[in-house]
């Protein structure tokens, strides 16, 4: 009995790892989600236009550091444990999905942040805002079952 559960310690990231994960991907969402209910239902008009919030520019630069410190931690998810998950043929639809997704929020992030065309901008903003609100069901559906046990088989 003891080494069956060693066996499975052994298969579950570490809590510490977990927990920054869990952090880190937290925050990133968090922090976008509030510059966005801010940014469409917190402007005021103003003598040149329009007003933004004034927190609007302190959590985009926050969602920027956390999504640096995202990259470092999705580029461990990949190396380690979507490839030995990868390899053992579990969850491969779900974790298929949400490395898709992650890489377009990456890719929709960095043409938001680099690319000064406005018509690019403004349709990689539409991508990076209603996908990155959405991310949370596909990690839902990624996490939902232990031991990569799901209906489909995925």
């Amino acid at each position: 009995m003891h080494r069956a559960r060693t066996e499975e310690q052994r298969r579950l990231m570490p809590l510490s790892l977990r927990l920054t994960i869990f952090f880190v991907f937290g925050g990133v969402w968090l922090t976008g989600c509030m510059w966005l209910a801010l940014h469409l239902y917190f402007e005021a008009p103003d003598e040149f236009g329009v007003a933004r919030h004034p927190w609007e520019p302190t959590l985009l630069w926050v969602h920027g550091v956390l999504s640096i410190a995202l990259a470092y931690v999705f580029g461990w998810i990949m190396a380690r444990h979507a490839s030995e998950a990868w390899r053992q043929h579990k969850r491969r639809i779900s974790g298929g999905l949400l490395t898709a997704v992650a890489a377009v929020l990456s890719i929709s992030g960095f043409l938001l942040f680099f690319v000064t065309n406005d018509a690019l901008q403004l349709q990689s903003a539409r991508v990076h805002e209603v996908i990155g609100v959405l991310v949370t069901a596909f990690a839902i559906e990624h996490w939902r079952v232990l031991n990569g046990r799901s209906r489909d088989g995925s």
